[in-house]
């Protein structure tokens, strides 16, 4: 290939996808795209993290082929619903932070082959529905106030990264959880740093297929912000 191919090919996927709007909006317009939704191919990166995207509703990505998205970051938005992300069946990337997410059928997710989540800084009272994100690595659901769900974290098999710091920690679920052979196989665990964070200590079994492994790890629950 000759070296100007390689630069045009170089270009072209490393041209956005988005643009930035001239002034804040609440909903996607064909103008904020550089080109119509119908003809993007796989593997589409859409960023809306943009101050002046103040997301509400994602009804204009139906118009995307539902093969084409791979990795979508919607952080800063005022969505209150991840339902219409369901049918992107190769999105392998969701960055959903600090939005107006609750728990319940609007992060019931089923994208199975999503590897990273990002659902900080939302309404969450619970883990949402991990049952169908068989390929998940990464899951950050830090800054909510999540007390209940941690049965969720059986059918997280392939987890190599979990924050849940800043939550309304209740571990005597997750070590019960645990006990019963329904740990996490999770290489960096997270669960420090929240002025709500009520446990000192905490012993986390991690299992992973016939192997199990007790990790006992020392948690600091900071009182910063009180």
């Amino acid at each position: 290939m000759f070296a100007w191919q390689r630069n045009r090919y170089q270009e072209l996927e490393e041209k956005p996808a988005v643009l930035t709007p001239l002034r804040p909006t609440s909903m996607l317009q064909p103008s904020h795209f550089t080109t119509p939704l119908q003809q993007m191919k796989y593997p589409v990166r859409l960023d809306f993290s943009h101050e002046r995207f103040r997301l509400r509703s994602l009804v204009l990505l139906s118009q995307l082929k539902e093969t084409a998205l791979q990795h979508i970051d919607l952080s800063d938005n005022e969505l209150q619903s991840l339902a219409e992300l369901n049918r992107f069946v190769a999105l392998k990337t969701l960055v959903a932070c600090r939005n107006m997410l609750p728990s319940g059928p609007a992060v019931d997710l089923c994208m199975h082959r999503l590897t990273e989540l990002d659902l900080s800084g939302n309404r969450l009272f619970e883990l949402p529905q991990l049952k169908e994100l068989v390929l998940l690595q990464v899951l950050n659901v830090s800054r909510n106030s999540i007390r209940a769900g941690w049965e969720q974290l059986q059918f997280t098999a392939g987890l190599q990264a979990l924050d849940v710091s800043q939550n309304r920690l209740d571990w005597s679920q997750v070590t019960a959880s645990a006990r019963a052979g329904k740990g996490v196989a999770c290489g960096c665990v997270r669960v420090g740093e929240g002025s709500r964070s009520r446990v000192s200590h905490a012993a986390v079994c991690v299992s992973a297929t016939a192997v199990e492994v007790e990790c006992r790890m020392r948690l600091c629950a900071c009182r910063r912000g009180q």
